[in-house]
């Protein structure tokens, strides 16, 4: 996917998704590529935080046997291992410089992924500096590595979720109590308790042999892995995933209930029901990242046949093996585990570096699928063991809103290139930051590309990007600007002309919250009430409100349309829910000249 600014210049930045078995598709139509998937399955919008914003970006099916690869020898192999996978990924690199897209052999690159590609990239990374040491692979200006949530010390991951749990409620304090005297009654230091030694595996996964294990087993694994509570999402603590299904139901009642409304607050898309909507991209609260029904839709998606005649998935493929699919378990089951812990492939990169090598190393600090702090743990003992500089922690910024914190390592082997390791969290973001954090997500992958040491830094960055002209424009008869007339019975009246185009997104997220915070209220007051809404509309945008009050204290809001361009919209409501409708009416003059205010921004 080429860069949106200079792709003849910019560089290259290669991505895997991890498993081992995902696809890497999965990160180019759901995480950082140029586009996400809609609801619908059919259909794509902008993804205005894309990492190729100043890069172009290469993703490949890892290992062979993922999504679309496949064994040109045997289609149905899934027998791999880290090793393997390294190798392989070296080679289609150096396929991909010397005879794919030549064109790009003299660009800078890195090379960056998430969760279990905390293998894949470390190893990858180690396998080319070594090709550019010995003049065998072609492009030589490899500059750095980006690993996120990543999967890079099973014992430091293992040990830290007890800490995460616990520091999180997920553990209540005497239990705490319990675990540490049990496996750890001689160590004060809770932190260098190896609850890891206490685990053992077979085939059918983690047991436990003895009291310790035993609590262990069930408290990491059991409890939260394969028993999960219900509504709760290891990748991301505080997200609320919710199911196709539910938010069809739910944004169906929604949409019913505002037909009048959505005339002149809401962005239409289509049909009005995609969910580009009500996605928040730059908000601090993960609650409202890229929604959960997103890896069925591309699963749906990307076994369209056009998709894959557009994409050029080879035929041979589409015959043999048929169906793409998020993650090839077979392959995740038979794949070779040979690294723990990579530590050694860490200290060899930078004994081996001859020219400065950067190593981004972050983490959503939510996520407990590969948590922060195990990895934090990792780099400093490493950062250690190798007499790195230690810089200041502190928090980065993005809009004005900590975006998390980082640390920077510095140093350098004996006869190596200096070597920067920093070392970042990413506020609210579970195991999948570009998803989660599309906004921070974008401004960090920018600086780290930059070489700034400051991520909070925004040169050449646009933290406020808008939808590329013309991707959500939609067809409106004669002009795209509507008037919303409000008038009472003593004749005051007042008109409001608003023109809006489709790229005031936060505007109308703002309004779509508000309408959903307003929506159960409104249903329950009015249950079982008497209640017409009349709407038909005209050849302009125009609409008038008008209330009106007797002496039968009732109201009516009337709405029609002629050729004179005006809208009225009515409504009749018994006397029995006087008071519940005169509180719905303050509440929506309230809010009207503030909607209408964030509306004209």
């Amino acid at each position: 996917m080429e860069s949106q600014s200079d792709p003849k210049k910019d560089p290259l930045l290669l991505w895997l998704n991890g498993g081992p078995g995902c696809s890497s598709l999965v990160g180019a139509f759901t995480e950082l590529g140029p586009f996400y998937m809609n609801r619908d399955a059919s259909s794509l919008y902008e993804n205005i935080f894309a990492w190729n914003k100043h890069a172009n970006l290469l993703f490949i099916e890892s290992p062979i046997g993922t999504g679309f690869s496949y064994d040109t020898k045997d289609m149905l192999s899934y027998t791999t291992g880290d090793n393997k996978t390294a190798d392989q990924n070296y080679h289609a690199l150096k396929d991909f410089f010397s005879r794919v897209q030549p064109q790009y052999k003299n660009h800078d690159f890195f090379i960056s992924g998430e969760s279990y590609a905390g293998i894949y990239v470390p190893t990858l990374a180690q396998r080319i500096i070594h090709g550019i040491n010995d003049g065998s692979f072609p492009n030589k200006h490899f500059k750095g590595m980006a690993v996120g949530n990543g999967y890079m010390n099973v014992r430091d991951l293992t040990n830290s979720l007890m800490f995460i749990y616990y520091y999180h409620g997920m553990i209540g304090v005497k239990e705490w109590n319990h675990i540490k005297e049990v496996c750890c009654p001689h160590e004060p230091d809770a932190e260098k308790c190896n609850f890891y030694e206490h685990m053992y595996y077979n085939l059918t996964g983690p047991f436990g042999i003895d009291e310790c294990s035993k609590l262990v087993n069930f408290l990491i694994f059991t409890a939260p892995y394969y028993r999960l509570p219900k509504g709760m999402d290891l990748y991301d603590l505080y997200q609320d995933c919710y199911k196709t299904d539910f938010l069809t139901k739910t944004m169906n009642l929604y949409w019913k209930w505002i037909p009048a409304l959505q005339q002149y607050l809401l962005v239409q898309q289509g049909d009005g029901k995609q969910m580009a909507d009500f996605i928040d991209n730059d908000s601090t609260d993960n609650h409202l990242g890229y929604p959960c029904f997103s890896d069925g839709a591309e699963t749906i998606y990307m076994n369209k046949a056009e998709v894959m005649k557009a994409i050029h998935v080879d035929e041979a493929w589409m015959k043999n093996v048929d169906k793409w699919q998020e993650c090839n378990q077979p392959l995740y089951n038979h794949y070779n585990i040979t690294y723990y812990d990579t530590t050694p492939v860490f200290e060899d990169i930078f004994k081996s570096s001859k020219s400065p090598f950067r190593i981004l190393i972050y983490n959503g600090d939510v996520d407990t699928a590969c948590n922060f702090m195990g990895d934090a743990w990792l780099m400093s003992r490493i950062a250690k063991n190798n007499h790195f500089h230690v810089g200041q922690r502190g928090p980065w910024y993005f809009r004005n809103q900590v975006g998390g914190y980082v640390r920077r390592y510095s140093g350098s082997a004996p006869g190596a290139a200096p070597i920067t390791l920093d070392v970042l969290t990413v506020k609210g973001a579970g195991h999948f930051v570009p998803a989660d954090r599309p906004g921070p997500g974008m401004q960090m992958l920018e600086n780290f590309l930059q070489g700034q040491a400051d991520y909070s830094s925004t040169k050449g960055i646009d933290v406020k990007p808008k939808p590329a002209p013309g991707l959500y424009d939609q067809p409106t008869p004669t002009s795209k600007s509507s008037q919303i007339t409000q008038s009472t019975t003593h004749n005051k009246s007042s008109q409001i002309t608003q023109s809006t185009t489709t790229h005031n997104k936060s505007s109308q997220t703002l309004i779509n919250h508000i309408l959903l915070l307003l929506f159960p209220f409104t249903q329950s007051t009015t249950h079982n009430k008497s209640s017409q809404i009349t709407q038909s509309t005209t050849h302009n945008k125009s609409s008038q409100i008008t209330q009106s009050t007797t002496h039968n204290k009732s109201s009516q809001i009337t709405q029609s349309t002629t050729h004179n361009k005006s809208s009225q919209i009515t409504q009749s409501t018994t006397t029995h829910n006087k008071s519940s409708q005169t509180l719905i009416n303050h509440i929506l003059l309230l809010l009207f000249p503030f909607i209408t205010s964030l509306y004209y921004r």
